[in-house]
């Protein structure tokens, strides 16, 4: 290859690759579940499509050809912030008068990283209300609710199957909401009491598309199990916000394992009703999947306007195969 052509390739590089992240931006923003596999594609991790924009750098700095340098810094700019999901919260943090608590959601995955590892977590993070994920009873590890009622006794529980509600502050009601049709799908709704006023908690576990690896063991089902996937989740989301329309008597609190990261069509319908808690108030990328080499932030704390965030963090620490997602608020 001549000197010119080699000083022609890094431009058309660079711009293709500006291109085709904005392409895949879009279609992740405006596509994403409509299709399954824009879907596949928004649900997937995003960091190796970012190996181009550091190469281009590199070879950028090497080539001493600084536009094109500035180029690549500012498309992988935009890649850390809008596919990976970097988070800087502009908006000031919360800090009107009201009452002060902390919320976790954390899918425990059964107990089967040690029951005594999630007491240790709650422990220290020291959570008012928590929401749990898969807190039944699967293979050969036994129900770890009764357990978790014994080591942490200041906490009156709401279970629902695999969802429970943890609070230290009385629950009033509980109640469950079954998608018709879908067996196993649905949320736990328990009214809690704090300092007199009335706070309505959703616990929530959307399912997931399943492992790549099953997908790809029967890849004539895999578009069949996306699709079933997408069209439950999207029930499931509209559930929720057709109950909360109809819940006015108190602010509203959605917590879980939602299966679904910050972007797509899901996601903005869910934020369009509610206000993310990490996106409001966290910093970096707050992955919570899986937890020993995360890649994906699933879980969420959802709120109404109501309810003011003054922190959300995400613990590093190894109890499950997700890692819990933790916020101060304030109840208005």
């Amino acid at each position: 290859m001549t000197g010119r052509k080699r000083s022609r390739m890094l431009p058309i590089l660079t711009i293709t690759n500006t291109l085709l992240l904005l392409l895949l931006y879009l279609a992740e923003t405006l596509v994403a579940e409509r299709h399954w596999i824009t879907a596949v594609i928004t649900y997937s991790p995003q960091h190796l499509l970012g190996i181009p924009c550091v190469v281009l750098i590199l070879w950028s700095v090497l080539r001493r050809q600084w536009r094109m340098a500035a180029i690549n810094v500012v498309t992988a700019g935009a890649f850390t912030v809008t596919l990976l999901g970097f988070n800087v919260p502009f908006a000031a943090a919360g800090s009107g008068s009201g009452t002060p608590f902390r919320v976790m959601t954390f899918n425990i995955h059964h107990a089967t990283e040690g029951l005594q590892n999630i007491v240790d977590l709650i422990e220290r993070e020291q959570p008012d209300l928590i929401c749990l994920q898969e807190a039944n009873t699967w293979q050969d590890w036994p129900d770890p609710i009764p357990e978790l009622r014994r080591l942490l006794p200041d906490y009156q529980v709401a279970r629902a199957s695999q969802l429970a509600v943890l609070s230290r502050y009385p629950i009033v009601r509980k109640k469950v909401h079954q998608l018709p049709n879908v067996e196993g799908r649905g949320m736990l709704e328990a009214q809690v009491v704090l300092d007199g006023k009335l706070l309505t908690v959703f616990c929530v576990h959307m399912e997931s598309f399943g492992s790549p690896r099953r997908l790809a063991k029967n890849r004539k089902s895999a578009r069949v199990r996306i699709n079933r996937s997408i069209s439950v989740r999207s029930q499931l989301v509209s559930q929720l916000i057709q109950v909360a329309g109809k819940s006015r008597e108190a602010p509203i609190l959605a917590a879980g394992d939602f299966n679904t990261p910050p972007r797509g069509k899901v996601y903005g319908k869910l934020t369009g009703r509610f206000k993310d808690a990490f996106r409001a108030s966290g910093w970096g990328f707050g992955k919570t999947f899986r937890s020993d080499r995360p890649v994906l932030r699933i879980d969420h704390i959802l709120l109404d306007d109501d309810i003011d965030v003054r922190r959300c963090w995400v613990p590093v620490r190894h109890a499950s195969d997700h890692r819990p997602v933790v916020a101060d608020l304030v109840l208005k």
